[in-house]
């Protein structure tokens, strides 16, 4: 219960009589009571009802003797009653008045107890603030939140300096979610010297919610009562810093009276539905939000992320700005400024704004560790109090310091001298940020205020068909048959199998491409083979080609002439020299491979060019006319070039591995290799800038725009994504333009596998792509040649975030006409822990029109019910039915054939097409199937995703469509042909200029 001794100001008080008096109740320390108390009665006073009725002529210390006994005996109701009795005679006996409060809570009557306390007149020297106090607490027990709170605040009004008080009120605002309201009072703690570890802990990142949860088995009774959430703000909070920003929105939704009356839970309800990516629900926040709101932080940040989405980056930078004035910590907002920076190339604050974030993270994570078995106190503590520092928060720096000496038992005058700079900051301007604007070396004023109020489109407001009906999910279906059609691949990342310890390069695992290499009409597949080691990297073990002879897969490996023993990952497939046979390229360590088909079941292999180089780790290639001349050329993704490429993971002093990262080499450059129509290739970097190196995983090349050209897509890993657009002859990257650069969070991500397709039905192609462990995927939605991530609002967050996905391919898997997803899954490293999986489920989300939802996967092989190291994803149809199949390889482990055996009655249409006027493989060309007023469009790619090369065919699921009624192709030179009329459930095939479609036989 809440006594004169917790409050600092009743010391050294001039009435000694009446201070020796309130002391006696001071040093009593009575239990907490219960919180469902009754209500109040309407008077104060209760009536005398009890069976031992105190004689009213008693005297006045027999009847605190009384009490007291009363209340060691557990008999609270009985010393209440003699109290009341006492007071009828002394009304305005201030210690009776305390003592009778104190023991009328006793009763579990906190209510009455409050309004006890509320008649001691708060000016009283010592008694008026203790019984505010103690007041304020019982509100606390009884759930009055709201008056606990004027009270404390009240006693600070009185009385500034009471530490009591500000930790009371610090942790009440915390519990429900107003963090940056509680950072106030936590800041005054670290002036005052008084402050806590948690509570320094609580300033680390002011957006996230502070909270323990009260069934935590490892909690003491004390610790789990410190940070209950409270109320619909604490709940909210705790949403927001679990990324689940939709349940944050609903929580705050229908709560307009909670937010009218606190202005910071209404910047956070703002906030949560701009990172929900409910844009529609974020402009309507925004016309109807008051004034109060736009003090908070949180209102900033809500707005500089809804302009970041529609790339108006110098109106972002400035509300960004204002947010990061208000909330140094905000980590989001921090990301979100750099993008907008680097997109109106104001560098060296970007590269600022990057620096301090990644500063900022380190000392949060820091921070985090003290409470983990990890890492030793003294290097937390050391990169806390140095990382501060840097970061303009030097008062906090010097209270954690004062906290270590403490733990570490400092002498004395160590602590004094730490304890003197801390003096001298408390009272000084500088002891926390004032101008983050400032030490970014940004001027805020050189930016315009944003007017969201101006007539423009968003993304979301552009025109979207929406003509797919809703239906019930079919259950899907695949088997496993690679060990019963003769696919007897594994990737091998060494000569001899390792297991763990992976270097960068045998993380990454090998390629497929799938390719009707013999012209039969049907799929046969080339598979990347590592199987060596440094220096040479070459061994016993090749690339393999499988031909399919009747659904047999033989191994024509040498036969066919297109072994390959050098280290090899990735793989692609395309008609370099224009002759009507489909050739393969090869990324190796050292010189990569063409494999020009000879039309005659072999092929010449040849090196892409003079370069042989070890160092150089090519990952991804396409084969794409990307010039506009109508011939092929070579895309190659270098994802690093370092000599210390065979380096292997360091580890923790506990033994555990630290799997090795982008950021442990020097980036690659991505180069393209352009046709001369002679069979020769003209090498050219794809830009020669030092900021164009990165870490290239994932490609594809298309049209994404619907002008004339191709673009180029590339994930990188822990680097900005690319989109390489050519513009007069020069290579322009337009990824931060065109909003695909990073996710919507601001963050670089680790982007592996790339699937492409429409997923919203609007007409235009997006981009799918898997991220790192503890990270969500990111759903690029293309409006126009701009794109937002949509993966929140398209609820692939919470599955996509503990799995750490490679391969990944867009597949309408029961042909109702929607693009679906199915990602493998697996760590780079088999760290051996339970948290950090190394095998991992593969994932089918059924797209479901405005949503994806996991599906759980009937599989007769096992195979999807299991946990692989999943690398490299292509699409093919092996049998020919008219539904997606896939192939996936792994590390160390077989590669798969998953076959579709999904029920379904829904019907399909194939198309393949040939160009004429433009390269034979038409990359880059749009095909649009009308059937009902339904409309479906896919798009000719090259590149695929992550190492592999998809069958150049398109499977389009019709649903109940029992007629096509057009096909309209737009070729990559801006010509379009439409035919009329084609049946459902076949193949077909379509030439440049021929008036009518061929159709293959089934």
């Amino acid at each position: 219960a809440f006594s004169f001794v917790m409050w600092p100001f009743v010391a050294g008080c001039q009435e000694k009589e009446s201070a020796h008096e309130l002391s006696v109740i001071a040093d009593r320390q009575y239990p907490d009571h219960a919180s469902n108390a009754p209500s109040a009665t309407a008077e104060v006073l209760p009536s005398n009802n009890h069976s031992k009725p105190i004689d009213p002529v008693q005297s006045r210390q027999a009847s605190i003797d009384s009490s007291e006994q009363l209340i060691l005996s557990g008999n609270f109701a009985d010393a209440a009653d003699a109290l009341r009795q006492a007071l009828t005679g002394a009304p305005d006996d201030i210690e009776l008045q305390f003592r009778y409060a104190s023991a009328t809570a006793g009763t579990g009557d906190l209510n009455t107890a409050i309004e006890i306390l509320e008649a001691i007149p708060l000016e009283h020297p010592q008694a008026g603030l203790a019984a505010v106090g103690q007041a304020a607490d019982y509100c606390m027990q009884t759930g009055r939140y709201s008056d606990a709170e004027q009270k404390y605040k009240q006693i600070l009004r009185v009385a500034p300096n009471a530490v009591l008080a500000d930790r009371k009120l610090a942790n009440l605002l915390n519990r429900q979610g107003r963090r940056h309201e509680a950072a106030i009072h936590l800041q005054s703690l670290c002036r005052s010297g008084d402050v806590r570890q948690d509570e320094l802990h609580a300033l680390m990142s002011l957006s996230d919610a502070i909270w323990d949860d009260a069934g935590d088995p490892n909690l003491s009774a004390e610790s789990a009562a410190r940070y209950i959430p409270i109320g619909v703000g604490g709940e909210a909070r705790i949403h927001f810093t679990e990324q689940r920003y939709r349940e944050a929105a609903d929580v705050l939704a229908g709560q307009r009276e909670i937010r009218r009356n606190y202005p910071a839970l209404d910047a956070l309800y703002g906030r949560s539905l701009i990172e929900a990516q409910d844009e529609a629900g974020f402009l309507q926040w925004h016309r109807s939000v008051g004034k109060p709101v736009s003090q908070y932080s949180e209102y900033w940040a809500a707005v500089g992320t809804y302009l970041i989405n529609q790339q108006r980056f110098d109106e972002s930078v400035r509300a960004l700005g204002e947010a990061l004035q208000r909330d140094a910590t905000d980590a989001r907002s921090l990301r979100r400024i750099y993008q907008a920076l680097v997109a109106i190339d104001e560098k060296a604050a970007a590269q600022n704004c990057f620096d301090r974030y990644a500063l900022m993270r380190a000392v949060t994570l820091a921070s985090n560790r003290l409470d983990t078995p990890e890492g030793s106190a003294s290097d937390e503590f050391s990169e806390i109090i140095v990382g501060l520092q840097k970061l303009g928060r030097p008062l906090e720096s010097v209270m954690w310091e004062l906290l270590y000496a403490f733990y570490s038992k400092f002498p004395k005058d160590q602590l004094a001298s730490i304890a003197s700079r801390r003096s001298e900051l408390a009272s000084s301007e500088d002891a926390f940020p004032h101008d983050v604007m400032g030490l970014l070396g940004i001027k805020l004023d050189d930016h315009p205020m944003p007017k969201l109020d101006v007539d423009r489109p968003s993304i979301d407001a552009l025109p979207t068909p929406g003509n797919m009906p809703e239906t019930l999910a079919i259950d899907p279906a695949f088997e496993n048959i690679a060990n019963t059609v003769g696919v007897e691949h594994t990737y091998w990342v060494a000569a001899d199998p390792q297991g763990s310890e992976f270097s960068i390069y045998q993380t990454f695992g090998g390629g497929v491409a799938v390719v009707d290499y013999d012209l039969d009409g049907q799929v046969e597949m080339y598979l990347a083979q590592g199987g060596s080691d440094a220096p040479g990297f070459s061994g016993e073990l090749s690339n393999t080609l499988y031909r399919n002879v009747d659904q047999k897969l033989l191994d024509v490996t040498l036969s066919s002439l297109s072994a390959d023993r050098r280290y090899s990952i990735g793989v692609t497939s395309g008609d370099f020299n224009q002759d009507g046979f489909p050739d393969l390229a090869v990324a190796n360590l050292g010189a990569n491979t063409l494999l020009i088909n000879q039309g005659d079941g072999t092929f010449h292999p040849r090196t892409t060019d003079s370069l042989d180089d070890v160092t150089l780790l090519s990952t991804s290639l396409a084969i794409a006319d990307v010039t506009g001349d109508g011939l092929p050329d070579l895309v190659e993704l270098n994802y690093a070039h370092d000599d210390q490429l065979s380096k292997k993971p360091e580890r923790k002093p506990n033994g555990q591995l630290i799997e090795v990262g982008p950021f442990d080499y020097t980036p690659g450059m991505d180069r393209i290799l352009i046709s001369d129509g002679r069979g020769g290739l003209q090498v050219n970097q794809l830009n020669q800038a030092d900021g164009s190196k990165s870490t290239g995983l994932g490609l594809v090349i298309a049209d994404f725009d619907d002008l004339p050209g191709n673009e180029i897509f590339i994930g990188n890993d822990m680097h900005a994504d690319h989109l390489w657009a050519r513009q007069d002859g020069t290579w322009i990257n337009l990824a931060i333009a065109r909003g695909c650069a990073f996710s919507s969070s601001g963050a670089r991500t680790a982007t592996m596998g790339i699937a492409a397709a429409d997923f919203d039905q609007s007409g235009s192609l997006d981009l799918h792509l898997t991220n790192y462990a503890d990270q969500p995927v990111t759903l690029y939605l293309n409006r126009g040649g701009s794109f937002a991530d949509r993966a929140i609002q398209f609820r692939l967050v919470a599955d996509s975030t503990p799995v750490l996905g490679f391969g990944c391919q867009a597949l309408d898997y029961d042909n109702d006409g929607r693009s679906d997803l199915v990602v493998t899954n697996g760590h780079v490293e088999n760290i051996g822990t339970p948290d950090k999986p190394f095998q991992q489920p593969p994932q089918l989300f059924a797209n479901r029109g405005d949503h994806f939802r996991l599906m759980q996967v009937s599989d007769t092989s096992g195979y999807l019910s299991g946990r692989h190291v999943g690398r490299a994803m292509a699409r093919l149809d092996w049998d020919r039915d008219g539904k997606n199949d896939l192939v996936i390889t792994h590390i160390e482990s077989p590669t798969a054939l998953l076959v579709n055996r999904t029920k379904s009655e829904h019907r399909y249409l194939g198309i393949q097409v040939v160009g004429t006027h433009c390269e034979r493989d038409a990359i880059g060309a749009k095909v649009e199937v009308v059937s009902g007023g339904r409309n479906w469009t896919q798009w000719i790619t090259s590149g695929d995703g992550y190492l592999c090369r998809n069958e150049n065919s398109l499977l389009f699921g019709l649903g109940d469509a029992d007629i096509v009624d057009e096909v309209t192709i737009t070729w990559p030179d801006g010509s379009t042909q439409t035919h009329l009329g084609i049946e459902p459930n076949s193949r077909q095939l379509i030439v440049q200029g021929e008036l009518a479609p061929f159709r293959f036989n089934q």
